[in-house]
C-alpha cells in the first residue's frame, strides 16, 4: 500500500489512512486527532477485549488500577489531559 502523507503541525499524517473516515466527520476535526483518536478506540478496545478473555490472567495483579493507568496514557495521546499531571 503506498502512502501519501500531510504535514500537520509536527507529525505526518498518512492521508490514505483518513480518507474513508474523513467523510464521516465533521471538516474541521484535525487530522492528527483523527488519527489518534482511531488509535484511541483501537487501543482501548483491544485492552477491553484482552480483560474479557483473560489474557492478562497472571499477568497484570491489579486490573483496575492497571486499566485507569492506560485510560490515562490514551487521554494524554489524545491530548485531553495534561502528561505532568
Amino acid at each position: 500500500m503506498t502512502s501519501v502523507a500531510a504535514t500537520t503541525g509536527t507529525s505526518l499524517v498518512p492521508v490514505t489512512v483518513t480518507s474513508t473516515v474523513r467523510t464521516t466527520v465533521p471538516p474541521e476535526i484535525p487530522a492528527d486527532l483523527l488519527v489518534r483518536g482511531l488509535m484511541a478506540w483501537t487501543y482501548l478496545f483491544g485492552a477491553v477485549s484482552f480483560e474479557l478473555f483473560g489474557h492478562r490472567h497472571n499477568v497484570i495483579g491489579d486490573y483496575a488500577a492497571f486499566f485507569d493507568h492506560e485510560v490515562g496514557r490514551v487521554a494524554v495521546l489524545l491530548g485531553l489531559t495534561d502528561p505532568r499531571s
